[in-house]
């Protein structure tokens, strides 16, 4: 499987997942960023061609996506990582994100 096809199976394996869209050229225009839109939320995904035990995750991709949901006007973000060509999705999000997840749950006990 080249990269081309793993990334668009984890972005629309993503989008399924969570009631998404997939943003056109994986988010390369100028005016949508991200690969997955869902709401008032982006994702930004990556992959791996083969299955794989460790991801490396940079500081600069959760940056760039922090910036581009800023841009975007979004509430949340969130990195969609994939040790196998996109079949089963973790997904990193930042503290803030996660005190309104724990919230939420709470709030639901």
């Amino acid at each position: 499987m080249t990269n081309k096809q793993a990334s668009l199976n984890q972005e629309n394996n993503v989008a399924r997942a969570l009631g998404g869209r997939r943003t056109p050229n994986s988010g390369a225009t100028s005016f949508v960023k991200g690969d997955v839109i869902v709401g008032n939320v982006i994702i930004e995904c990556k992959t791996k061609t083969k299955e794989v035990n460790s991801f490396t995750i940079y500081e600069s991709w959760l940056k760039e996506l922090n910036e581009e949901k800023i841009g975007m006007g979004k509430a949340l973000a969130a990195l969609a990582i994939s040790f196998n060509a996109g079949d089963k999705n973790y997904y990193v999000i930042d503290e803030n994100a996660m005190k309104m997840l724990v919230e939420m749950v709470n709030e639901e006990v």
